[in-house]
Order: C-alpha cells, then sequence, then structure tokens
C-alpha cells in the first residue's frame, strides 16, 4: 500500500508511508534514520529552503494523531502534542547551538503533528520517508550553516532515538 499525505504547515512535510510485505519484522519502537538533504535557491543563486530527509519505521503502525487527539496526554502544551520534534540549531564555531527566536524568546523549533499513517488490513507495519522543509532564513535570521535535530514518537507514547543531520551550509 502506498499513499502520500501534504502538510502545509510553516514548513512543508511528505510522507510517502508503505506497508512492509516482505516479511521484515519492525520494533514496535519508532525508528528514524537521516537520508540527505537537498537545497532549493532563488532565481538569484540564493539558498530560499533546506529539505531534510529521514526514513522512519513502526513495527505495529501507529504513527501519527488524529485532529481529535487533544485531550492529555496529546493535549496542547503538554510534552506529546506534537509527534515529530525538530529542533533547530546554528553551527557556530565548530558547536552546534539553538537559536533564539526574537518574537518569543524561545529556542526556534519545527515541532509537527504527523496524521494517522496507520494502514489498513492485518500488516500494520510501517516505513517511509519524511521530508522536512526548513527555511534559510526563519524569522529573517540568516545563518551560515545549520542542522536539525528528530525524534519521532507513536501513539503508545514510544519514541525514537534523536537523529541529527549533518551540517548544512547556506548561502545568502
Amino acid at each position: 500500500m502506498r499513499f502520500k499525505i501534504t502538510l502545509p504547515i510553516l514548513l512543508v512535510v511528505f510522507l510517502f508511508p508503505a506497508c512492509s510485505d516482505d516479511g521484515n519484522k519492525f520494533s514496535e519502537t519508532p525508528g528514524l534514520e537521516y537520508r540527505g538533504f537537498e537545497k532549493s535557491k532563488t532565481p538569484d543563486g540564493r539558498d530560499s529552503s533546506v529539505f531534510f530527509r529521514f526514513r522512519y519505521t513502526d513495527g505495529d503502525g501507529d504513527i501519527g494523531l488524529s485532529e481529535s487527539d487533544t485531550l492529555p496526554p496529546f493535549d496542547f502544551g503538554g510534552p506529546n502534542f506534537y509527534n515529530f520534534l525538530v529542533q533547530y540549531f546554528v553551527w557556530d564555531n565548530g558547536v552546534a547551538r539553538p537559536r533564539i527566536d526574537p518574537l518569543t524568546l524561545d529556542t526556534l523549533s519545527f515541532h509537527l503533528r504527523l496524521p494517522v499513517l496507520t494502514p489498513s488490513g492485518t500488516n500494520k507495519q510501517i516505513e517511509g520517508e519524511l521530508k522536512v522543509e526548513i527555511p534559510a532564513r526563519p524569522s529573517g535570521f540568516a545563518p551560515d550553516s545549520i542542522l536539525i535535530r528528530c525524534r519521532l514518537s507513536d501513539r503508545a507514547l514510544r519514541k525514537s532515538a534523536f537523529v541529527s543531520s549533518p551540517v548544512a551550509p547556506l548561502f545568502h
């Protein structure tokens, strides 16, 4: 089974989940693996966005939240409201440092609520790719290089390990 979902939020996420028919058994704890990045450019050759790609797996397919998942433990402001954490870092003199958003005075992040991806049928194993778009100039800030760190959670509150991208240099 293959399907595609597009989430127009502050950033764009493309999901390409698929049921596994090859008999492989994934862990019931979500798995996340960095796969690469691409950049889009403006007409004058400057970087406008960075697209980070991650592969995910889940043995019981309970990835995603519905719009009605708003009560604890998935309530707004709670630690499980977002099921895909995307932490943003600026590469500064060989050290990854969180960026403070001047509007909120909080660390800049691009956390998401992924929709329910559970496949129909008896085999609930799922795997796919997440493609996360990060603007090259968030909040008007123009860093030289960035990286992100992500973690995926399922509805049973099992969490993948945090996975980091390599440093992505930017041209402004």
